[in-house]
C-alpha cells in the first residue's frame, strides 16, 4: 500500500453542490476504511457544523476542523489536537476589528454547547447577518468576556471578496508571523459567503494532518489530499499525492498534481474506486 491516509475536504469536494453526501461516495469511504486507510475529512467548518453531514457514514474517522485549528474524534467527540488563539493575541484582534466595525465569529472547543459566539447579530454586513440567520449552534456575548478563554480556535469574518480581501491585508501587516488567514467561499440554495479565517500563526489544514499522521507513523509522501478552495492548496502541494476537484478554483488546480471530478460527478468517488482497484491487481 503505497498511500495510508485519504484527506478530503469537505464543502465543495466530498459534498455534492446541495450539500449531501452522494451514496457513491459515502460507499468508497467505507470500503476505503475497511481496506486500513487512514480517512481524513478536512474543513473549515466548525464541529457543530460539520456533524450533521459527517454523522451519518458509520465509520471511524477524524475530523479537521477550523481549517486546522481543531481535530475532533467522530465516534467520542474527543479533542486530539488543538491549536488555540493565545488570549494576548485574541484581545489584539478583537480591538483592531471592533475598532473598524468588523463583528467577528468566535470560534470554540466547546461541543456540546454553542460552538460559536458573535458579538452581535444585528450589525455588520449583510452577508454576515444572513448567514447568522441560517446558521446554529452559537450564542451572542456584547463583550467576549464569558468565553473559555484557552479554547478559542478561529475568528471568522463573513462579507464580501474585495472587503475581505483588504482587511486581509491590513491583519498580515498588523500581526505579521502571529496570524494564518485566507479567504474561503461558502454557502447553500444561492447564497454565497466570503468568509475570511483567521488562525493563530502555523495553523492550516496540513499541519493538523501532520499531527494525525505522527500519530499513526505515517509519512506525508504516504498522505493522499484532495480539496476545492485557498485553504487545501498547503495539503494539495505537501501531500504525496494532491487532487483538485473539477469545480476547485484555479488556484487549488495549479497546485494539484492531477485534477478529477467535480463534487457533483462524485469525483472523490472515483478516485477511491481506481485506488482501492489498483491495490487488488
Amino acid at each position: 500500500m503505497r498511500f495510508k491516509l485519504v484527506a478530503i475536504d469537505i464543502d465543495g469536494t466530498l459534498l455534492k453542490i446541495g450539500g449531501r453526501i452522494g451514496k457513491r461516495t459515502a460507499d468508497a469511504l467505507s470500503s476505503a476504511t475497511r481496506a486500513g486507510y487512514q480517512v481524513v475529512l478536512c474543513t473549515g467548518r466548525r464541529y457543530s457544523s460539520a456533524l450533521p453531514v459527517v454523522r451519518d457514514l458509520h465509520i471511524s474517522l477524524n475530523l479537521v476542523l477550523n481549517s486546522g485549528a481543531l481535530v475532533k474524534e467522530l465516534s467520542t467527540h474527543r479533542t486530539i489536537h488543538r491549536r488555540s488563539i493565545p488570549p494576548a493575541l485574541f484581545d489584539a484582534l478583537i480591538s483592531y476589528l471592533t475598532q473598524r466595525e468588523l463583528f467577528p465569529c468566535v470560534c470554540l472547543d466547546t461541543y456540546p454547547l454553542p460552538d460559536m459566539v458573535v458579538i452581535t447579530d444585528a450589525r455588520g454586513s449583510a452577508e454576515y447577518l444572513h448567514y447568522l440567520q441560517r446558521t446554529k449552534n452559537f450564542r451572542i456575548s456584547p463583550n467576549l468576556d464569558d468565553i473559555p478563554r484557552d479554547k478559542i480556535v478561529a475568528l471568522g469574518l463573513i462579507g464580501p471578496f474585495g472587503a475581505m480581501r483588504d482587511v486581509m491585508s491590513g491583519l498580515k501587516l498588523e500581526f505579521r508571523g502571529a496570524i494564518s488567514c485566507q479567504i474561503i467561499t461558502f454557502g447553500k440554495a444561492g447564497h454565497y459567503y466570503d468568509c475570511l479565517e483567521i488562525l493563530r500563526g502555523g495553523t492550516s489544514k496540513w499541519s493538523a494532518l501532520m499531527h494525525i499522521a505522527e500519530q499513526h507513523g505515517i509519512k506525508p509522501d504516504e498522505i493522499v489530499a484532495i480539496g476545492n478552495d485557498m485553504n487545501d492548496i498547503e495539503m494539495i502541494r505537501k501531500a504525496g499525492l494532491g487532487l483538485a476537484v473539477a469545480n476547485a478554483k484555479q488556484e487549488v488546480k495549479d497546485a494539484a498534481r492531477f485534477v478529477i471530478g467535480s463534487c457533483d460527478e462524485e469525483g472523490v468517488a472515483d478516485f477511491i474506486e481506481d485506488l482501492l482497484a489498483r491495490e487488488k491487481r
